[in-house]
């Protein structure tokens, strides 16, 4: 197993993720779990899977990310979290995946998004992210980042303490 790069488990009703299910996966490169039940990600999940460069949860129950959850993925290139529960996304949770190009979170409950939230991404590829159907962005395709930050910030308020609370405590 250990020098397995692509592990691919979609619609296998996997519920929980151990912290450490993947440390032994090195070498893992590609990661799918699509259309499974996952709610939440363990904050070191991915903490020895360096090499990642594309992750799919797609279609899982994600309602919350840490966002430390992927600091350690300097490689991620590809990240796929369309159709899950997710509300918010915190500011820093892409500062460290600097080579990441594509992002798909369509189809999710995102109410809102940092407005400094892909500031170190300077790889990402606007036209090709997916951000659609959400509560704070309905269609919009963005060509630029300069683009998506003036849709965000006329649409995608900040919650409130008490949403955030009652986000953290579930």
């Amino acid at each position: 197993l250990q020098t397995l790069t692509e592990l691919d488990l979609p619609e296998n009703n996997i519920i929980d993720l151990p912290e450490n299910v993947f440390e032994e996966l090195v070498l893992l490169k590609k990661l799918s779990l699509d259309r499974n039940h996952i709610s939440i990600l363990e904050l070191n999940i991915f903490a020895k899977n360096i090499d990642l460069e594309e992750i799919s949860l797609s279609f899982n129950h994600l309602y919350f990310i840490h966002e430390k959850t992927f600091v350690n993925l300097i490689n991620l290139k590809h990240l796929y979290l369309s159709g899950n529960k997710l509300e918010h996304l915190q500011s820093l949770i892409f500062e460290k995946n600097t080579n990441l190009e594509v992002i798909d979170v369509k189809f999710n409950r995102l109410k809102y998004i940092p407005e400094n939230i892909f500031d170190n991404n300077k790889a990402l590829n606007f036209p090709k992210c997916s951000f659609e159907n959400n509560v704070c962005i309905a269609e919009e395709k963005f060509e630029t980042l300069d683009d998506f930050k003036a849709k965000i910030a006329s649409t995608c308020k900040p919650l409130l303490y008490d949403e955030m609370k009652s986000l953290m405590e579930k």
